[in-house]
């Protein structure tokens, strides 16, 4: 049964992870159509039953409230149907994760697939490199991905994976590759000119190493070294290639300064008004939200086109007010609670996820994570965790 398992299940996180990364590069609707057949394979091998898991529950009862919203507000399918999605991917990814070397073998397949996204970005688009921000304005033609943004919520989860499978990997020559395509994956993120996709891994790399390493002095130092000289060549890049330091230079150069040159930058200045607009919205709307549609449509009429505040917190309160509210957040703080409990025994797979989310909520307050799918689904692998742990337990017993 163990060996059943392990290899239909292996095969289908496989799958799922080519799915989930190329998802906006398969033509049309092909990637929902493949994921729900991959959701319907891993039904059909669980014998047509569904195992009991936290993040079944979470997410379920978040589509709930979606649903609730959506028909309560007369708001347009169109934003429950991207939520949906990451139901569906959450679905199969964690009912294939039966144990520890599961989650294993889906972070390797997500490193491979990831590097093959990230050079396949860079053969085909290189020559938009420096333009603007890479991945605006349509750029990436014959893909489905039409912002920076979107394409950071790619590069921070393939980065933070990398870094991780790079370390457990004993084998050079993969090792290389994958170090390879963890430089493509960084100077991707450099021509997208998003500032949380560069803090987002730079803070999972202290904290993973500081974890791996925290009894060794001398390696913390080492892993710190390396850390300072891929800053310090990454500054040397934006300050000698005229089309990063045009798109990140003077956004980078904030986000390092103090707290009391923040106002001179425009994007925060204009990030603050989007937050005391949603703010103000919540208010009025404390208890049922505004709707998808009519929040959207009321930022865009005020603030010039932009469609949120920016802040997925407020976000969140805007559209179902608090319960929705709640039924979105409360799958991050158990998977932050029961993670930090068992934080000595966690093995480095499953610390890296607590890590991640972690860092999803510091996220949360420059992004609007809703319905990406980048995010949640790693919040969905952590609620799994103690069922993986129990799972083994249960085997070697």
């Amino acid at each position: 049964m163990r060996i059943r398992w392990k290899y239909i299940s292996q095969y289908l996180l496989t799958l799922s992870c080519f799915v989930l990364l190329f998802k906006d590069i398969l033509p049309g609707s092909l990637d929902q159509v493949l994921m729900i057949l991959l959701a319907g394979l891993t039904l059909i091998h669980n014998r047509w039953k569904i195992v009991k898991d936290h993040a079944i529950i979470w997410y379920g009862v978040y589509v709930i409230f979606s649903f609730i919203v959506t028909l309560y507000t007369s708001s347009s399918f169109a934003y429950f149907t991207t939520i949906c999605f990451s139901f569906i991917v959450i679905y199969t990814v964690t009912q294939n994760m039966r144990y520890n070397e599961d989650l294993i073998h889906f972070l390797k397949m997500y490193a491979y697939f990831g590097v093959l996204f990230c050079t396949y970005l860079i053969i085909v688009y290189h020559d938009k490199f420096g333009l603007t921000r890479f991945g605006n304005n349509g750029m990436l033609t014959g893909t489905k991905i039409d912002s920076s943004i979107s394409l950071s919520y790619y590069l921070i989860s393939i980065c933070c994976v990398l870094i991780y499978v790079i370390s457990e990997e004993q084998r050079w020559r993969v090792k290389t590759l994958l170090l390879i395509g963890l430089c493509e994956c960084s100077l991707l993120i450099l021509f997208s000119g998003v500032r949380k996709a560069i803090l987002v891994p730079v803070l999972f790399y202290v904290m993973y190493m500081f974890r791996r390493n925290k009894k060794h002095v001398i390696r913390l130092f080492k892993y710190a070294a390396v850390l300072v000289l891929v800053l310090m060549v990454g500054i040397k890049l934006i300050n000698i290639i005229p089309g990063l330091n045009r798109n990140l230079g003077d956004r980078l150069l904030t986000l390092v300064s103090s707290f009391s040159s923040l106002s001179s930058d425009s994007s925060i200045s204009e990030r603050v008004r989007l937050a005391i607009t949603g703010l103000q919205l919540f208010y009025e709307h404390v208890f049922f939200g505004f709707g998808f549609d009519q929040t959207f449509n009321y930022f865009r009429a005020s603030h010039n086109g932009l469609s949120h505040p920016h802040n997925n917190y407020i976000l969140l309160l805007d559209i179902g007010g608090i319960a929705f509210f709640l039924s979105y957040y409360w799958g991050h703080i158990k998977v932050i609670v029961s993670g930090l409990k068992r934080y000595i025994k966690l093995p480095y797979e499953q610390a890296i996820i607590l890590y991640y989310v972690i860092l999803t909520l510091f996220s949360d307050f420059g992004t609007a994570s809703y319905n990406i799918v980048f995010y949640n689904l790693f919040i969905g692998i952590g609620l799994c965790m103690y069922r993986l742990r129990k799972e083994d337990k249960c085997e070697q017993s």
